[in-house]
């Protein structure tokens, strides 16, 4: 929500009528939609037998990953759309950040991850948009 008041966190957007209910020209489906990719994507990340630390940054890259299909697509279902149709680099900064957040929130907190239909529901998502972008005009 401050971010679509402020324009601080992503850059200038809105949101459109394709992910449903709004609070405050916030959808209520995103908090929701932030929950379980960041849960999706740790869950993969920690499958890794390797340091915590880097298990976040691969979960971090992965949403990242994930977001510059995404925005590719959002705009043309009406999920959101940004000021003269330029994403700025502000909000993939801003999505790798709170990925990252998010993601060391989960595995420091030991928050348990594993869940082995976790990173299937990620590739799903994934290819989801992927074939939805080249699919659309």
């Amino acid at each position: 929500m401050i971010g679509v008041q402020s324009g601080l966190i992503f850059g200038n957007y809105k949101y459109g009528n394709g992910l449903g209910w709004k609070v405050a020209e916030t959808p209520l489906i995103i908090g929701l939609n932030w929950l379980l990719l960041v849960y999706t994507a740790t869950s993969l990340s920690s499958r890794l037998k390797i340091a915590r630390i880097f298990q976040v940054l691969i979960a971090a890259f992965i949403l990242l990953t994930y977001d510059l299909i995404l925005e590719q697509v959002a705009p043309k279902l009406d999920m959101w759309s940004w000021d003269n149709n330029i994403i700025p680099l502000q909000n993939y900064l801003a999505w790798f950040a709170l990925a990252l957040a998010f993601s060391i929130l989960l595995v420091y907190s030991k928050t348990k991850v594993t869940n082995k239909l976790a990173p299937l529901i990620l590739l799903c998502q994934f290819l989801f948009f992927v074939v939805l972008n080249l699919l659309l005009p």
